[in-house]
């Protein structure tokens, strides 16, 4: 996914500190939305390819491996009853263990709050990733300034840890067979910020950059052959080339799929390509973009439609982007506007798991807090605008039937929304007091007693 999977990513207080950047980084979340076409009538509904008439119709459509030392020690396994969970599960991820002694995980199919026990003296924990089978999550916590991971088993609560250097953030692979890190030693280190894999059974460890340039972890390719990562060629942040490659796991080839200097002048600047051929996507949209000083790409690797976002010098501000949004269709080559001018969208967008829904909070009138929730079909144009206010940090389930968000209003808990029946369910207030990102949603839908073990 062209943008940075909320964990990026991933440390959420400094991802909200830093949201224009998340937001250009920004990982992905993709399955068709039933209900999605009813149309608001002052936000021009139906997006038109830029210089053509409307369409009548939108068809749908290795280097040398080193062993890695595991501690000697085995972790005590938890004494405590196994929970009994139904499914599917939600966590956020970050916590303050000053608060909180155990990770709260919510399962809907109970509904109700599950704390799962982890005791490890720590200040902070930040929940990394679930596996690809729903069964564990990566857990890091950092007590000052150390780092030590585990994998944390959600049905037997049993811990897992294992060992590697400081790490930026780190995702599973769709297979579940490796584990992608960044090995970051800080903004203040000479030293770069290398991808490395990990199998997840630890027993090879695979570096696959070796450069001057830091890299910023960002997605896997569907097929598990691929690890994308941004890379920042010259300048800093906003005055800059910035690269996002793709790196074969067991070749080592890579690939550009994208790159733009920022501030970005005019489209022809834009490079695009397909994640799995590596060919280069071909924008018909051409012309000035008035020096667009921040760029959003967010898109999904294997599917049809890139969101493209496009900040002018001085929009914005800490917590929201002003700008033009634009959806890329890469079978038609069709860039087509959202709405009829610029708007204000929250840190955060997210695609349905199939990639055909985009999900965002924006307002389109001028006002820079507590936008509508609005939900653009790339497939028909239509933008559906969701009963709900006081959102943000969007996530889909697993199946594209429910979306969770993070509350704006004080005192109040993330919860989910069910877009078909509009029905909201409030999790616990103490669930949500220290997760400000999206909310991880379990792979698995559900589960049963023999799950995991």
């Amino acid at each position: 996914m062209i943008a940075a999977k909320p964990k990026e990513a991933y440390k959420w207080a400094a991802l909200l500190s830093k949201a224009t950047e998340s937001l250009r980084i920004c990982l992905a979340f993709l399955v068709l939305l039933a209900g999605c076409g009813s149309k608001l009538p002052t936000l021009s509904p139906t997006l038109h390819p830029v210089g053509t008439p409307a369409p009548t119709t939108r068809p749908a459509s290795p280097p040398t491996d080193t062993p890695v030392s595991k501690p000697t020690t085995p972790e005590a396994t938890p004494t405590q009853t196994p929970p009994s969970l139904v499914g599917p599960l939600v966590v956020g991820s970050y916590a303050d263990f000053q608060v909180q002694a155990a990770i709260p995980v919510y399962d809907l199919g109970t509904r109700r709050s599950v704390p799962l026990p982890f005791s490890r003296p720590a200040n902070t924990v930040f929940i990394e990733d679930w596996s690809p089978d729903g069964c564990q999550l990566i857990v890091s916590p950092k007590p000052s300034g150390q780092v030590a991971s585990y994998l944390l088993n959600v049905v037997t609560l049993e811990v897992e840890p294992f060992t590697i250097q400081a790490y930026d953030s780190m995702l599973y692979s769709p297979d579940g067979e490796w584990l992608a890190y960044v090995d970051d030693q800080g903004d203040d280190s000479p030293r770069p910020g290398n991808v490395y894999l990990l199998n997840i059974d630890g027993s090879k460890h695979v570096q696959l950059t070796d450069d001057a340039k830091r890299h910023r972890l960002d997605s896997w390719s569907h097929d598990s052959l691929k690890v994308l990562y941004w890379t920042q060629q010259q300048g800093s942040p906003g005055n800059g080339t910035q690269e996002l490659r793709a790196v074969n796991i067991h070749t080592r080839e890579q690939c550009v799929i994208a790159r733009f200097h920022e501030p970005l002048s005019q489209w022809e600047d834009l490079y695009l390509a397909d994640v799995d051929s590596c060919r280069q996507i071909s924008l018909p949209y051409s012309g000035s973009l008035e020096k667009a000083a921040y760029v959003g790409l967010i898109y999904s690797p294997g599917h049809r439609y890139v969101a493209i976002i496009l900040e002018p010098i001085g929009g914005g501000g800490d917590f929201v982007i002003y700008g033009r949004l634009f959806l890329l269709d890469t079978k038609t080559k069709n860039v087509y506007p959202v709405g009829d001018g610029g708007m204000y969208l929250s840190n955060f967008l997210a695609w349905s798991p199939d990639g055909t829904i985009l999900v965002l909070v924006a307002t389109f009138d001028g006002q820079t807090e507590n936008g509508p929730v609005y939900l653009v079909n790339a497939e028909t144009g239509s933008i559906q605008a969701l009963d709900i206010e006081s959102a943000y940090a969007p996530s889909w389930s697993p199946d594209g039937q429910m979306l969770a968000f993070q509350s704006t209003t004080p005192d109040k808990g993330p919860f989910i929304y069910y877009p078909q029946t509009k029905e909201v369910v409030d999790l616990p207030i103490g669930f949500g007091d220290y997760m400000m990102g999206p909310l991880l949603w379990s792979p698995r839908m559900s589960y049963n007693p023999e799950a995991c073990r």
